[in-house]
């Protein structure tokens, strides 16, 4: 996970919730209203990186 937070340029954690993020998408599973505004904000902040 710490190779795939560095090429992404996020922290972690940060990492960490937008994993979960997509398992819930994938698998159909609603996130209560606030962590989807939040979640919106760390989807925000996506930094990609070519090599």
């Amino acid at each position: 996970m710490k190779a795939a937070a560095d090429h992404e340029q996020r922290s972690m954690v940060n990492m960490l919730e937008v994993l979960v993020a997509n398992y819930c998408d994938q698998h159909r599973i609603s996130l209560p209203a606030s962590q989807q505004r939040e979640r919106r904000v760390v989807n925000k902040s996506n930094i990609k990186v070519s090599a």
